[in-house]
């Protein structure tokens, strides 16, 4: 199928056919969408060249730019990194939980797990496949820093019964919901530019796959329908992650409300940095001397040292008099009024972004355990509601994965739980303590090694070898088989040679 309708720049090797309704509808669509990219692309980019280090120079005038912005115009206190790396460090996902919904005597569908609330392995063989051990910390980087990050996950070109998944540039991506229903996605769009410069696209609706052209402008304004195929899976297969969403389905960054005082912060440093070159030395102004000329008649330099003296003569006044010599010293800058307002900044950056102040100004002294872990609940706090919005992300793009499979069941579990490791930090002796006063009151052994921040896989192989070890234990004590103790001595050797038994 081939709809090219009027645009800025024909595509090549396309012949215009007749536009039909849902052409021009997926057109329109695919419209309003680049709109909404554009619109937003200004935003994703300062904050991600904030996240990057990449900060313009603010609260400086014009004659400071003009006299030290090529020399200190550069200084750059980067917080905004750490405010998503602290968060992103703590967002490690395990595994996924399914089957919790299987209807009574369904008898054909297959246990997604060894027994009920165990990581399912086909969820962790799809997670591995596709390297989201490592692109998922690329995913929620991405979501903390611009707000906004997205997931494709669509069929394997080689075997459509491989779910692929790729992280996606919210630069080029985005997602329509339903206004009715804000959980419900009615069309997904991704763009790109080839080597050429051409701008192609890919429109997604439930029910059709729009593939697009556009010009080689700045930014595509019009789009042409080169390809329409049906979408067997029945749904928009991009997925997005929000990082503290409003009502309005719209991200935000988890550093923005910091940027302004990351700015004064970068000031701050610059006029440091400026006090330290110029005044940072103690000055010597001589005043009514003559300073002595060389043959040339260039002033002479005045040499001064532990073992010299300063022998200059006096200067002479217009009426005649002689100028009594002085020599007077002017003292170096005080630092510190630059470095008390960097630390006040620092720590109402820390207290709106919810980022422990020791991350920030490295000060521990005489800190108590307990102080380190309360001065932490702000950033375990955001790093949890981040965790559940990002969990249910993850949870659609693995239905997703189960309906490319054709596994019905799973791909409609609405109760599919994303297993996380636990985000807080505790001593060993901590842990330790709390898992043996939990297993004191009944707690399950497999909870326990949860909490203790155990991978499903490493549960699984403790289990295996925990059943072993059991078996091996009931054969020595005699509950193997015909009731003999294994661990016996052998018979005794009877006279002849051939063993008897007493």
């Amino acid at each position: 199928m081939t709809v090219i309708t009027s645009s800025d720049e024909v595509p090549p090797d396309a012949e215009a056919t007749e536009a039909s309704d849902d052409a021009a509808r997926a057109l329109e669509l695919g419209g309003r969408l680049t709109k909404r990219l554009d619109e937003r692309a200004s935003d994703i980019e300062t904050l991600r060249a904030y996240r990057d280090g990449e900060h313009p120079m603010a609260f400086a005038t014009k004659k400071w730019r003009e006299t030290f912005g090529r020399e200190f115009g550069m200084i750059v206190d980067n917080w905004c990194r750490i405010v998503v790396d602290a968060a992103v460090e703590r967002m490690s996902i395990q595994g996924f939980r399914f089957g919790t919904s299987v209807a009574d005597g369904d008898t054909d569908a297959q246990s997604t797990a060894d027994d009920a609330g165990a990581a399912d392995a086909d969820a962790h063989a799809i997670w591995q496949r596709n390297r989201m051990d490592v692109d998922s910390d690329l995913v929620h980087t991405e979501m903390l820093s611009t707000g906004y990050s997205y997931v494709l996950v669509w069929p394997d070109e080689d075997d459509p019964k491989l779910p692929v998944w790729s992280v996606e540039d919210p630069l080029h991506t985005i997602v329509q919901h339903d206004p009715a229903n804000r959980r419900k996605r009615i069309a997904g769009f991704k763009r790109w530019r080839e080597l050429d410069g051409t701008w192609r696209a890919m429109l997604f609706t439930p029910d059709r796959v729009w593939s697009l052209v556009g010009g080689k402008s700045a930014t595509p304004s019009r789009w042409a329908v080169i390809d329409a195929q049906d979408n067997l899976l029945g749904i928009v297969p991009i997925v997005e992650f929000l990082n503290d969403p409003d009502i309005y389905g719209r991200g935000a960054s988890a550093f923005e409300s910091g940027i302004p005082l990351n700015d004064a912060i970068n000031k701050l440093m610059a006029d440091m940095m400026v006090a330290s070159e110029f005044t940072s030395f103690r000055q010597r102004v001589l005043i009514g001397v003559e300073i002595p000329t060389l043959p040339d008649g260039s002033p002479a330099p005045v040499l001064t040292g532990a073992n010299r003296w300063i022998g200059l003569e006096a200067a002479v006044d217009a009426e005649g008099h002689q100028v009594t010599p002085t020599i007077q010293e002017l003292q170096t800058s005080d630092l510190s009024s630059y470095v008390n307002g960097i630390e006040v900044l620092t720590q109402h950056f820390a207290a709106l972004t919810r980022t422990p102040p020791h991350y920030l100004l490295a000060k521990l002294v005489n800190v108590s355990a307990d102080a380190l872990i309360a001065s932490q609940d702000g950033l375990i706090a955001r790093t949890r509601r981040g965790m559940r919005f990002a969990g249910e992300s993850w949870e659609e793009g693995q239905r997703i994965s189960f309906l490319i499979m054709g596994d019905t069941r799973r791909a409609s579990d609405w109760s599919a739980e994303t297993m996380w490791a636990d985000p807080e930090t505790t001593s060993e002796a901590q842990r330790v303590d709390a898992l043996t006063k939990l297993k004191a009151i009944g707690v399950p052994q497999r909870a326990l090694w949860e909490l203790d921040g155990r991978s499903p896989q490493t549960i699984k192989r403790w289990e295996t070898w925990a059943a072993e070890e059991a078996r091996i234990d009931a054969l020595r004590v005699g509950i193997g088989a015909g009731g003999l103790a294994t661990d016996a001595p052998p018979p005794a050797p009877s006279d002849d040679g051939t063993a008897s038994s007493t």
